[in-house]
């Protein structure tokens, strides 16, 4: 039997027509010619939990079998929330500690999704959250991506200094749920666990900066009524928040940081001299920069290399940019 049609098979949950192949061994050998699946992934991606259980009691599978990224039937059974085929690949000894190619275990994937039983599946038998995946993200961190704070309780709960990670590039738990918008794990994070409300990253970026430039002012605004947050802060390129919600178009949090937190509309970076209206027009960012101008941003502002914001536009090629400042300059303003 060819792969496809075992698959059909399998999607089906349909152990009779499988058993009535005349070498229901052979079943054991196909794999997916691109990915190198085995059926037992399929079983674990689609829930097929009487398969699964025919391949493994009957045919003797191996549930440590892997595909060509190197995932096993649990990795699957875990991403795929298949709380079913989970507790019997747990039931035949699957080890829950395994890593694929890039580094992840069953549980990091599972905290990519919102299933709880999983979660503790994997935790009761024996799954570690402080394990890291190449980029240094552990489960804890993976799981403040998405902001199941349920999730995040349970995580501290099998290990208490979880929370306490960093990335390969210094990031925190908190930066990552205040980029995504994650305001329900941001208070969690700041009420239940030791992370500073303003720590840097690799990049000196703070969480702050993140959920700014991110669009979540209202993470912005729990992140400063913690009365931790320095807003002029820098980063290592010398910029502050302003130059990050400028250059990423977030007017609500531009508006925010100039007329109620008083951030100078003309704040220049410390190393480039870089004004917010700069990293507007070098990121194309026409409806930022206007709204710089109305806010008093100078138009014949230079940076360190004596460029004006036009200048900027016109190097990147930020036509539309460049014809505002243009027709601005023509009118006299700015």
């Amino acid at each position: 039997m060819e792969f496809p049609r075992a698959q059909q098979l399998v999607n089906k949950n349909d152990v009779k027509s499988l058993k009535a192949l005349p070498n229901p061994l052979s079943l054991l050998h196909l794999r997916h010619k691109k990915s190198g699946d085995t059926l037992l992934h399929i079983c674990c991606r689609c829930g097929s939990q009487s398969v699964l259980s025919y391949i493994i009691d009957e045919l003797g599978a191996n549930v440590e079998v892997s595909n060509n990224d190197g995932k096993r039937p649990l990795h699957d059974a875990a991403q795929y929330s298949e709380e079913g085929c989970l507790s019997i690949l747990l039931y035949h000894g699957a080890e829950t500690n395994v890593l694929k190619r890039s580094d992840w275990t069953p549980l990091m994937l599972a905290c990519t999704k919102q299933s709880l039983n999983v979660i503790d599946l994997l935790l009761g038998a024996g799954a570690d959250p402080c394990l890291k995946n190449k980029d240094g993200w552990n489960s804890f961190h993976l799981a403040s991506r998405e902001g199941n704070t349920a999730i995040l309780s349970r995580l501290v709960e099998a290990n208490c200094t979880v929370w306490d990670t960093r990335s390969n590039n210094l990031r925190t738990p908190l930066h990552t749920a205040a980029l995504h918008g994650r305001s329900a794990a941001v208070n969690w994070l700041l009420s239940e666990c030791g992370i500073h409300p303003d720590c840097t990253d690799s990049c000196g970026v703070t969480p702050f900066m993140d959920a700014l430039r991110g669009g979540h002012l209202d993470i912005g605004k729990i992140l400063f009524h913690t009365g931790k947050v320095i807003v002029g802060r820098i980063d290592k390129a010398g910029r502050q928040a302003v130059h990050h919600v400028a250059q990423a178009g977030q007017k609500s949090a531009l508006l925010y940081l100039v007329q109620d937190l008083g951030v100078a509309v003309n704040a220049t970076s410390s190393r480039d001299q870089e004004t917010p209206l700069h990293a507007a027009a070098k990121d194309g960012q026409k409806e930022m920069m206007l709204l710089l101008l109305d806010l008093g941003a100078n138009m014949a502002a230079l940076d360190r290399r004596g460029r004006t914001a036009l200048d900027v536009a016109r190097a990147c090629r930020q036509d539309a940019c460049v014809t505002a400042l243009l027709e601005i300059s023509a009118k006299g303003k700015g």
